[in-house]
């Protein structure tokens, strides 16, 4: 098939399928943490263009999972880090993507 359909058919279930493996790698570190007791720290790298979409799926899939989002200007890199180092046990160190 041809056309501005096809062209969004394959951009629909491109984006469904960049959800798909977001929730994978979530419910993988949330089994790591529940069945296993390794509650990390796990590094995830993703596209700044995705990364919105990944910190939302964290949420709604597994919202016990420790979420911080390493981004931004050099002075709210650091912020982030000393927020990350003195953050207690459990607590939670999120910042604005």
């Amino acid at each position: 098939m041809a056309g501005p359909e096809a062209g969004a058919r394959r951009r629909g279930s491109g984006r469904e399928a960049g959800r798909l493996r977001a929730r994978q790698v979530v419910a993988f570190l949330a089994f790591l943490k529940a069945a296993r007791g390794e509650p990390g720290p796990h590094l995830v790298v993703a596209p700044l263009s995705v990364i919105n979409a990944w910190a939302n799926e964290a949420a709604k899939w597994a919202p016990s999972l420790r979420l911080v989002t390493f981004h931004g200007t050099a002075h709210e890199r650091e912020r982030i880090r000393h927020q990350v180092r003195f953050a207690p046990a459990g607590g939670h160190a999120a910042a604005p993507p």
